[in-house]
Formats: C-alpha cells, structure tokens, sequence
C-alpha cells in the first residue's frame, strides 16, 4: 500500500541512536511513487522519505512522504510534497497482548480532491497488514520460544530500541521498592 518497488541497495538508511530515544531515517531517490503518493498529482518519479523515532516506553512517531524529484525534499524543501505524521502508541495489555493506537496528521498540501481522506485510508488498510503480521510474529514466538533471533543490516534501529528498553527495564528493577510508589503514598504505609 505504502512501499515501492525499490530495492534494499537504493534505500539510504541512516540511523541515530541517542540516549533515550532512536531515530530511522530512510530515503529513496528518484523512484516511482507508491500507489498512495501516485494519487498526488505528482510529474513523474519522486524522491520519498520515511523518519521514524521510537521513545520509551512505546512511542513511535512517523514522518514519511513524497516530493517531485530533483526539487529539494532531502535537503528540507517540502513545498509541493505529500507529507503524513503518523503517531504510534502500544500499549501492553497482557504478557502476549497489546493495544494499538495510532493517528495521523497531514497539512493539506495537494490540490487534488480528496486526498487527505483517501490517504488516511490507505494508512488505515496499512495498520491492518502490520497487525496481521504482528499477530504472525507472536504465533511464531510462540511455537518457538527459544528460537535464536536473526538480524539484518536494517534491524539497527530496532535493537538499539529494545537496548533502551532492556536499560530502562533494569534500571527500575535495581531500585529500591519504595522509590517505585508515589511519595503521597509512601507517607501513609
């Protein structure tokens, strides 16, 4: 719905890793547009951007988009570009479930009629094909529970996300119960 035809070797990823927080940043140059950017009226091939920063505990946001090649967008020249802010949220219900929340945000940019709805549609039907996949992955985790995780040159990102959790998991449990419980309460025990 989203992706493109594009090979891995044409993506340039870039990935920044601070100390509470990471961001993906991946652009592909001169390509042709995927069916939810083709609808922006665009003249041929675009230059597409997708920045991701995860912050703990589950927070992701989004921002990705489409411009006119050759008209600036990687160096922050976004006039005439499609751009989506996607505004993730999950939220552990269970030790196997989660809930999902999401919103997006656009600044109506096109004067294309109905775009805006039609985008929010198509991201809509893509949350759908995560959450099936993420529903796959723990089937899988489940039948195979010890089975080694294999990394590609891609997942820097997500592990350096699951080390910020690992910390920050380690961190409250190195503190003292006490700590963990809101002063006002601590008063009354």
């Amino acid at each position: 719905t989203l992706g493109s035809s594009a090979k891995l070797d044409e993506v340039q990823i870039k990935n920044e890793v601070a100390e509470a927080s990471v961001t993906i940043s991946r652009w592909l140059i001169d390509i042709e547009p995927p069916p939810t950017y083709a609808r922006g009226a665009f003249k041929g091939n675009v230059d597409r951007w997708q920045i991701t920063k995860f912050q703990p505990p589950a927070f992701v946001s989004l921002f990705a988009g489409a411009a006119d090649t050759a008209t600036g967008a990687p160096g922050g020249n976004l006039d005439g570009a499609i751009g989506l802010h996607t505004f993730n949220a999950m939220t552990p219900e269970t030790e196997r479930t989660t809930h999902y929340f999401w919103a997006i945000a656009q600044r109506e940019t096109s004067k294309v009629e109905n775009l805006i709805q039609s985008i929010f549609h198509d991201i809509q039907k893509t949350v759908q094909e995560d959450v099936a996949v993420f529903e796959a992955q723990q089937r899988s985790l489940e039948l195979k529970p010890d089975a080694p995780m294999v990394t590609v040159k891609s997942d820097v990102g997500p592990i350096a996300a699951r080390r910020i959790i690992d910390r920050l998991l380690q961190a409250e449990a190195n503190r003292p119960r006490t700590q963990l419980r809101h002063p006002s309460l601590v008063d009354r025990v």
